[in-house]
């Protein structure tokens, strides 16, 4: 297995005729750190996914993975990676295990590629279906077979557009599992419109909007400099507006509003300044005045309303 490569893009940029897809985009991956793109429908993802994999050209700019020239030395690249695209072409009348066999050859994997075959087909569950035409598979199955494919020749670098389309949910925790199997071995980077995932198994994430790069960072980083307040769910019993006017007065800069009501319980929310967690202050406020607590949860905005945020602000007056 070789070093896991890092991926250097610098000042990319990708003109189709009068549409400009990639406007001046840089980013570095650092070696065995797993990267998430995101962006909506058209923000430049697959066209990006398409020039690191060396299958398109840039209009200008560099990019260099594992120190190779993706525009200058293709074949060195593509030794060192591997590639699932969002619509991956396979043969309807091949049985998987010939299929990847076939893979594993074109790809010159030495002798005992036959071992490493049995390997990738049990860590992408498809050992069960190695003898099934690849045309009788399902989407998920179709999903793993491909990235059986991507991985077959154990890559440095992997690159996965879309990759959880077609799959269940128990799929997806296991593909996941298989992904943060890999780090820090391999560099990762993969496009997904499931938010879900990015949380789940992203050290960073790229926001890629209209051809440019909207955020670069930490998703725990992201969410701190895009949110600027918390909210505070708290269920307690006793009078509604009293315990409200009591809320406030915890924090002179919190919102306190009622929820709903579900006798003798009232939900409240408090909206205040991220820096300021209310939770301790209003658990000994409920104690001091007898008012049983049934719920007190903080509520961190999720990476669908950053991204909701961030695009929505980049739109065009």
């Amino acid at each position: 297995m070789s070093l896991a490569p890092t991926v250097e893009v610098e000042n990319l940029t990708k003109r189709y005729s009068r549409h400009l897809a990639l406007n001046d985009v840089s980013f570095q991956i650092p070696a065995g750190e797993i990267v998430g793109l995101l962006g909506p429908n058209g923000a430049g993802k697959s066209t990006t996914l398409r020039i690191l994999t060396t299958f398109q050209s840039g209009t200008s700019g560099t990019v260099r993975i594992g120190g190779h020239d993706v525009f200058y030395e293709p074949h060195q690249v593509r030794k060192i990676i591997g590639y699932l695209p969002d619509r991956n072409p396979l043969p309807d009348e091949w049985q998987v295990e010939d299929y990847l066999a076939f893979r594993a050859k074109l790809k010159r994997l030495p002798a005992n590629r036959r071992k490493r075959l049995a390997t990738i087909l049990e860590q992408c569950g498809i050992t069960e279906i190695r003898r099934r035409r690849i045309g009788k598979l399902s989407r998920g199955y179709l999903q793993r077979v491909g990235l059986a494919d991507a991985l077959i020749h154990d890559p440095a670098l992997i690159i996965l557009d879309e990759p959880t389309i077609g799959l269940d949910p128990n799929q997806m925790r296991s593909l996941r599992k298989l992904i943060r199997s890999f780090a820090p071995e391999k560099t990762v980077l993969l496009s997904t419109h499931t938010l879900s995932e990015i949380t789940a198994l992203c050290h960073r994430v790229i926001i890629l909007d209209r051809g440019k790069i909207l955020a670069d960072e930490s998703t725990e980083s992201l969410l701190r400099r895009v949110t600027d307040f918390s909210e505070i769910r708290a269920e307690l019993a006793g009078p509604a507006e009293r315990i409200r006017q009591e809320l406030q007065e915890l924090a002179q800069e919190a919102e306190v509003t009622v929820q709903s009501l579900d006798e003798p319980f009232c939900r409240f929310i408090v909206r205040a300044p991220r820096t300021s967690d209310l939770r301790l202050p209003i658990a000994r406020l409920a104690s001091r005045n007898e008012w049983p607590l049934r719920e007190l949860h903080l509520r961190e905005n999720s990476l669908e309303e950053v991204f909701s945020r961030l695009t929505e602000s980049h739109l065009p007056q």
